[in-house]
């Protein structure tokens, strides 16, 4: 794991810390400010640390057609078909359509039928 602050979020702060002791009246805006600046820094990397564990933990069980295009390199018009024949597995929810991808992966690695290319 990785620290929050940097040595130098936390070297600006101790400096800030220490004019502002010597002199409060005239550094509290720049305190305000540095403090700010260092908390949205350490807060932004914390922040993209935890989207990319995010995004390597999460495995989409419903996908869109345009991921599953994606996925499987198959046209949106492909899709549709298969799954009208019932080929893979899709949900209505309101308006969108998604399609689940384990039903695509499957369809994905069955092999073809005889006779056919």
């Amino acid at each position: 794991m990785t620290a929050i602050f940097k040595a130098s979020d936390i070297l600006l702060i101790s400096f800030i810390v220490l004019a502002f002791s010597l002199c409060p009246l005239l550094l509290s805006p720049l305190l305000s400010t540095a403090y700010i600046w260092a908390t949205m820094n350490a807060m932004k990397r914390t922040g993209d640390q935890e989207g990319r564990a995010m995004q390597a933990e999460v495995a989409r069980e419903w996908v869109t057609y345009k991921q599953a295009g994606k996925i499987s390199g198959l046209s949106r018009t492909t899709l549709r078909k298969l799954a009208g024949e019932g080929s893979i597995k899709v949900r209505h929810v309101g308006k969108a359509v998604r399609i689940n991808k384990q039903s695509l992966d499957r369809y994905m690695n069955a092999e073809a039928p005889a006779g056919t290319k």
